[in-house]
This record gives C-alpha cells, sequence and structure tokens, in this order.
C-alpha cells in the first residue's frame, strides 16, 4: 500500500485527469457545492500535483474537509478530517480530534486504528502505538494493508 502523498502523479493519466477537473470545475459553477462535490474535489486536489516534487496539498484537503463537516458532521469524516489535519503539521490538534470520538464504536474500524498508529507516533506516544497497531492486525486487514501495517511496527520496534 503507497500513502497517497507518496504516488507519484507523474504517472497518472493526465488527459483523465484533466476530464475531470473540467467537471468539477462545471460541478462548483452550479451553486452550492453538496457532499460529492465537495468529496470529488478532495481527490481532484491530489491529481493537481504534477510530480512528487510539489508539496502534498494537505492545507487544501483539511479546509475541504472542513467544509464537509458542514454538510455531513459524523466520525468518518471526522476520522478523514483528522488525518489531513496531521499531515498539515498539526498532529497534536489531529489526537485531541481523534479521542474525542466515541473509541467504542469505532473499535472494529481498521481505519480508526491505523490512523491512531500514525497521529499517536507523530505525538509520541509510542506505546500506545503499538497497541494500535495490534488492534488494527487483529482486525484481519488485507494483504497490502498487513504488509504495510507490520513493516511500520517493525520499524517502531526498532526504536
Amino acid at each position: 500500500m503507497v500513502p497517497l502523498s507518496e504516488q507519484n502523479p507523474a504517472l497518472w493519466r493526465r488527459s483523465l485527469i484533466d476530464e475531470a477537473d473540467a467537471f468539477l470545475k462545471r460541478a462548483w459553477r452550479g451553486g452550492s457545492p453538496g457532499i460529492r462535490t465537495i468529496q470529488a474535489t478532495i481527490h481532484g486536489t491530489w491529481c493537481w500535483r504534477k510530480s512528487l516534487d510539489e508539496p502534498a496539498p494537505w492545507a487544501q484537503v483539511l479546509a475541504l474537509y472542513d467544509l464537509l463537516l458542514t454538510h455531513r458532521d459524523d466520525a468518518i469524516m471526522r476520522l478523514n478530517r483528522a488525518a489531513a489535519m496531521a499531515e498539515a503539521a498539526e498532529p497534536h490538534l489531529a489526537m485531541c480530534e481523534i479521542d474525542s470520538l466515541d473509541a467504542q464504536s469505532l473499535v472494529n474500524f481498521l481505519p480508526y486504528h491505523a490512523l491512531r498508529v500514525n497521529v499517536l507516533q507523530r505525538v509520541g506516544r509510542v506505546e500506545e502505538s503499538r497497541l494500535a497497531y495490534d488492534a488494527a492486525l487483529g482486525l484481519g486487514p488485507g494483504p497490502a494493508e498487513r504488509i504495510g501495517l507490520e513493516r511500520r511496527k517493525r520499524a517502531l520496534d526498532g526504536l
């Protein structure tokens, strides 16, 4: 599994991206954007990069999640927003956001644990991060997710 910020946009089909971008622009001109338009714009924001040399658009993605929350405020949106927040150089705020969620309702949701792993490490809560790895791996992720989680856990264990 390759995180979006590490995927090389130079390998993507620019003609399809340009076509999709035209649809996005038309959707935004149609008035107040809805949930689908905002979500599509989040994906489109990633596609505007032409190479890995360009910075990942985390600040723009975070702003779009802020807008999305005005339409739908639930745990999944908050998790996605927290991921963007952590990457936009605000991991402590992201951890507060994650900690404010109802952990019991997310106990079987792999992305919750995977995000916790990442943000806990960023804020220096290494032991809790190890437990989050165990929780994520205990949910039986697919092969690519398992390999990624196990690789990152081994790196953490090396600390």
